[in-house]
């Protein structure tokens, strides 16, 4: 009768619908009272990386999921996802937007952003930043315990961004899912810390703050946003958008 299964539970191998009790196993059989043998719901293949959960919406076997890139044990906290009035790709390009690392959030690159591919076909943007002024208790922060200077990877696999960020001696990472929701485009976020030392808790909650405190000005700037990359002049704009133009194309999976 269509009740939705995020409100079911998961008894042994099976996810159990709240309404009738009818289970479903991994193959998508469904198995109860009054079920019969041909009823089968479509499975998808489903994975938990980063406190985040993946599903794979298209055919064949499902791509490599995103990794970090060193061997270093992470802890990771979840935030609350966030939805904007915008397409998902505007807020997947806000990230490389380079020329507004200056206008929103004041930091400036001594260098220019490097780009490459990995193995596995991802988009990675590599660059250095400082704070110029301003910005509040977290800029603050990260003047004192990293000199200034951090060290940012930004890795695109498509609805994901991974940031691998180094602020002196502190490593720090965050994942990104971005999905469609008709007009809506909503953010999954899922900070972390290295799992070092006793304070490692106290500094997961700092890590997580301050990502939020920095996006912060982007949700406010993004919301409304239209996509309009064709004629932008920004480098790390018009680098993502060539490698998002790549992409196949994914049919809408609705939650209904």
């Amino acid at each position: 009768m269509g009740a939705h299964l995020r409100n079911g539970r998961v008894v042994g191998d099976r996810l159990r619908c709240p309404l009738h009790h009818w289970s479903f196993d991994r193959a998508g059989r469904i198995m109860g009272k009054g079920v019969c043998d041909h009823h089968r719901s479509r499975p998808w293949p489903v994975a938990e990386r980063f406190g985040l959960v993946y599903l794979y919406a298209g055919t064949g076997t499902p791509p490599e999921l995103p990794c970090t890139s060193g061997p270093e044990t992470y802890a990771w906290l979840p935030a609350k996802p966030v939805a904007m009035a915008t397409d998902w790709r505007a807020m997947m390009i806000n990230g490389f937007d380079i020329q507004h690392m200056l206008t929103v959030h004041q930091r400036s690159l001594p260098e220019p952003p490097r780009f490459s591919r990995t193995p596995q076909g991802a988009f990675q943007m590599e660059y250095t930043s400082r704070v110029l002024s301003g910005g509040g208790f977290a800029s603050w922060l990260i003047k004192k315990i990293a000199n200034n200077r951090v060290q940012l990877r930004l890795t695109s696999y498509g609805t994901t961004i991974l940031l691998e960020g180094s602020l002196g001696r502190i490593k720090s990472c965050a994942a990104f899912g971005f999905i469609q929701r008709g007009a809506a485009a909503i953010a999954y976020t899922s900070f972390a810390t290295l799992r070092r030392g006793i304070f490692w808790p106290l500094r997961l909650w700092l890590t997580r703050w301050c990502f939020l405190a920095f996006l912060s000005k982007d949700f406010t700037t993004i919301d409304g946003m239209k996509m309009m990359v064709e004629n932008a002049d920004d480098v790390g704009v018009q680098n993502l958008a060539d490698f998002l133009r790549t992409l196949p194309e994914l049919s809408a999976v609705s939650d209904e």
